[in-house]
């Protein structure tokens, strides 16, 4: 539904790299468009872009075919950023990398927040809240707020850990710290969060 900043996803990517410091294995991206995580892992993550386009895309695959194109308990890492919104089906790709993570691995996955204090004014200001009408990049499942995505994950994963990254203003808003908003997001997260952040292992 919405468009994320150029910082803000620097600062997400980054967050998630933090997971793998002091770790070795394969990594798969699911839907890692441009590989723009890869530079931020150590060098003992060995790297894998699964995603139907893009130049720098390991392998090519539609998400909405329901299912991953790897053997079960084969993957030791997963990332799935920001992309679980886009898909026809998420549930199906929430199940199968249940099946495909190693029992000793973990996986990351992130959502972002559509309701925003931010996002929240321009809907009562009826401003635009995408760039255009028919963004192909466009969510198209949201959430009102974050336990929804919690309960779902909870049926198929242990839930590790679970963190808050707070919406970066680039252009509006700039005089407030960065540290205070992300007190906020931690404080009050379906207001001041941008994305959730979850660290998860097979059950």
């Amino acid at each position: 539904m919405t468009w994320e900043s150029s910082i803000n996803r620097m600062r997400r990517l980054r967050k998630i790299s933090k997971y793998f410091e002091g770790k070795s294995g394969v990594l798969v991206d699911i839907g890692g468009h441009d590989s723009a995580l890869k530079k931020f892992l150590p060098k003992t993550i060995k790297y894998v872009n699964l995603d139907f386009a893009g130049k720098n895309v390991d392998i090519k695959w539609d998400l909405n075919k329901r299912k991953l194109p790897f053997k079960t308990n084969s993957i030791d890492f997963f990332v799935a950023s920001e992309v679980l919104e886009h898909l026809f089906y998420p549930l199906d790709i929430i199940r199968d990398l249940k099946r495909v993570l190693k029992p000793s691995g973990f996986g990351i996955i992130t959502y972002p927040n559509d309701h925003t204090y931010a996002l929240l004014i321009r809907y009562i200001l009826n401003l635009p809240i995408t760039p255009r009408p028919f963004w192909p990049h466009g969510h198209l499942h949201t959430l009102i707020n974050f336990r929804q995505l919690l309960q779902i994950l909870n049926k198929y994963f242990k839930i590790d850990k679970i963190e808050y990254l707070a919406f970066t203003h680039e252009r509006f808003f700039k005089f407030i710290p960065y540290s205070f908003l992300q007190f906020l997001a931690d404080f009050i997260p379906h207001l001041f969060a941008r994305n959730i952040i979850i660290k998860v292992r097979k059950r």
